[in-house]
């Protein structure tokens, strides 16, 4: 990695330059991008390894490679044109100077040249650039890339201490969201379907409802936020609800994500113990009380059973449901 830096100077000029106290490479389809993680927690890529994981030459200029006429309408579209001030320079654990940038911006370059690529009008190196960023796009998310930066220089030891509050600002908002419809009606229709309710699920549905939606859609998605929000959100009532609280980039976009997923898997199913049966193989662990919904279930078929109220109601109840020990 000797390419990527050059020896740090003894003259600082004041300026307190933070250093790297992890390193590795991180390798990406058909790139290998020198990562660090610095000791204010920031996570940097290389520039020119930058500059060589998209098909350029590593000692391009990234102003005039990134801001070219080609690329910029679809930096500025991402918010993200390329800022020789946005450059970190930083100290190597080998104690040599480097220039680096930020993990996350990098992504929004890639997939502003990802898009530019689409629009079928890069040709030459740029056209390289466009294939390269979208085999790094497939391997990894604006979220994931942190993970995957944290294995690579073997930070995510250091950060499993704190990985309940790396998972809190990576889903959830710091206030609450106003309310919108985002549990699909065909949700209601399948657990209406699998538990042989014959009520009308897109107005009123079964208090046990909501003993499932905690299950299997957020403690699948995510045991420990499930149990954060339940521990230190309001409990739920009309127009307030858990999900109100994921933020609108990560968190509900993981969520309407999973929502969907439970669907396609609910659509193969015959009976809601299939679907538990299907949840526990693809995502592992053990549904809660899977033998209390089942006889809740087998009840609700014979005695349709009727919630009084507006559904968002019955998740104060749900609140209070403690997980089964594993």
């Amino acid at each position: 990695m000797k390419k990527d830096v050059k020896k740090q100077e003894d003259n600082s000029k004041g300026k307190k330059i933070a250093r790297a106290q992890f390193s590795g490479t991180l390798e990406v389809g058909d790139s290998s991008l020198p990562c660090y993680v610095l000791e204010d927690g920031r996570r940097v890529f290389s520039t020119r390894g930058m500059l060589e994981g998209l098909g350029f030459a590593s000692n391009a200029n990234p102003n005039g490679v990134f801001n070219s006429k080609a690329l910029m309408p679809y930096m500025l579209a991402h918010n993200s044109p390329y800022d020789s001030g946005n450059v970190i320079e930083f100290i190597t654990d080998a104690g040599l100077r480097a220039k680096g940038y930020d993990v996350e911006k990098f992504m929004d370059t890639c997939h502003a040249i990802s898009e530019a690529l689409d629009s079928g009008k890069l040709t030459g190196r740029n056209e390289i650039a466009g294939l390269q960023a979208n085999a790094i796009i497939r391997a990894s998310s604006k979220i994931g890339i942190i993970a995957l930066v944290d294995e690579a220089t073997g930070y995510q030891y250091v950060r499993a201490e704190d990985a309940l509050q790396f998972k809190l600002k990576v889903y959830l908002a710091e206030e609450m969201r106003s309310w919108e419809k985002t549990f699909p009606d065909e949700l209601w229709i399948e657990f209406a379907r699998l538990t042989q309710w014959d009520g009308q699920p897109k107005r009123n549905r079964p208090r046990y409802w909501g003993y499932l939606v905690m299950d299997l859609i957020y403690r699948y998605l995510d045991p420990d936020i499930a149990q954060y929000i339940k521990d230190h959100k309001p409990k739920p009532r009309k127009g307030q609800n858990y999900h109100q609280w994921f933020n609108a980039d990560t968190g509900m976009k993981r969520l309407v994500e999973h929502i969907n997923r439970v669907i396609g898997m609910a659509q193969g199913c015959d009976t809601m113990d299939e679907l538990k049966k299907k949840m526990h193989n693809r995502y592992g662990g053990v549904p809660i009380q899977l033998d209390f919904f089942a006889d809740l279930a087998s009840e609700s078929a014979e005695k349709p059973l009727k919630i009084k109220g507006n559904f968002d109601d019955v998740m104060s109840k749900v609140s209070k449901v403690k997980p089964s020990e594993k």
